[in-house]
C-alpha cells in the first residue's frame, strides 16, 4: 500500500469533516445550537478559562454525535434492513449522545449561574447608546449568517424556507438592536410585537417550521448581543 504524505491525509480529513455535517442534519443541528450557547457565554461575560471549558463540553457533545452518526451509517449499510440487534445499537449510541448532553447541560448550567443575575442587567445598561454605525454591520453579519446556514443545511433558498427563518432572524436583531440603543419601552415591546407577527405569517404561510423559527429568532437576537458586546467599549 503507498504510504499517504501528511497533506494527502489532511485533506481527506477535512473532506471528512465536511461530508459528515453535509450528510447528517442532527450533526448540524448541534453545531447550530453549540454556536448559540457559546455566544450566550460571550455576552454574559465568561473569562477565558469559563470560555474554553465551554467549549471543550460543547465539541464532546458534537463529538459524540458525529461518531454515533457515522456508526448508524456502516451499521445501516452493513444491514439495510431492521434488525433488533443493530436497533438495539443505535439506541445505546443514541443514549451515549444523551449521556454527553446530559453531562454538557450541567457544565453549561454551572458556568451560566453566577453571571445571569449580575452579569446580564450590566450587561443589558452597558449596551445601550451604541455607535449607530454598528446596527448597519450587525443586520449585514445576521443576514450572511442566515444565508451561510441555509447554503450549509442544503434546505430553502436564500430569500425563502430553509434553516434557519431568515425573517425571523432579521425582525429580531431589529427589535435587539432598537431595545439597545433606545431606553422607551413602549417602542420595544411594539417592535417586539412586530417581530413576533413576522415570525408567525411565514409559520401560518408553511414557510417555516416552528423550530425554523425558533432557531432564527434566536440566531438574531444573539448574534447582535454578541456583536454589540465586542465592539461597544
Amino acid at each position: 500500500m503507498k504510504k499517504r504524505s501528511f497533506t494527502s491525509r489532511l485533506n481527506n480529513a477535512v473532506e471528512g469533516l465536511i461530508r459528515v455535517f453535509k450528510e447528517h442534519r442532527i450533526v448540524r443541528l448541534h453545531l447550530l445550537v453549540g454556536s448559540l450557547v457559546f455566544a450566550t457565554g460571550v455576552f454574559l461575560g465568561l473569562g477565558r478559562i469559563e470560555l474554553l471549558f465551554l467549549a471543550m463540553a460543547i465539541g464532546l457533545v458534537l463529538f459524540a454525535e458525529i461518531v454515533n452518526s457515522c456508526l448508524e451509517t456502516v451499521l445501516d449499510f452493513v444491514h439495510p434492513d431492521y434488525n433488533p440487534i443493530l436497533g438495539k445499537t443505535k439506541d445505546m449510541l443514541a443514549g451515549a449522545v444523551l449521556f454527553m448532553g446530559l453531562i454538557a447541560f450541567f457544565v453549561i448550567y454551572l458556568l451560566f449561574i453566577p453571571y445571569l443575575e449580575a452579569s446580564l442587567p450590566n450587561g443589558f445598561q452597558r449596551l445601550k447608546g451604541a455607535n449607530w454605525y454598528i446596527t448597519f454591520l450587525t443586520l449585514s453579519i445576521v443576514g450572511a449568517i442566515v444565508i451561510i446556514s441555509k447554503t450549509f443545511f442544503q434546505k430553502g433558498t436564500p430569500m425563502r424556507g430553509g434553516i434557519p427563518s431568515g425573517h425571523a432572524a432579521m425582525s429580531f436583531s431589529i427589535w435587539t438592536i432598537v431595545t439597545l440603543l433606545e431606553a422607551n419601552a413602549l417602542i420595544s415591546i411594539l417592535i417586539f410585537i412586530m417581530a413576533v407577527m413576522i415570525a408567525a405569517s411565514r409559520l401560518k404561510e408553511g414557510i417555516h417550521t416552528i423550530w425554523e423559527i425558533i432557531l432564527g429568532a434566536l440566531a438574531g437576537f444573539l448574534v447582535t448581543l454578541t456583536i454589540f458586546q465586542i465592539f461597544t467599549v
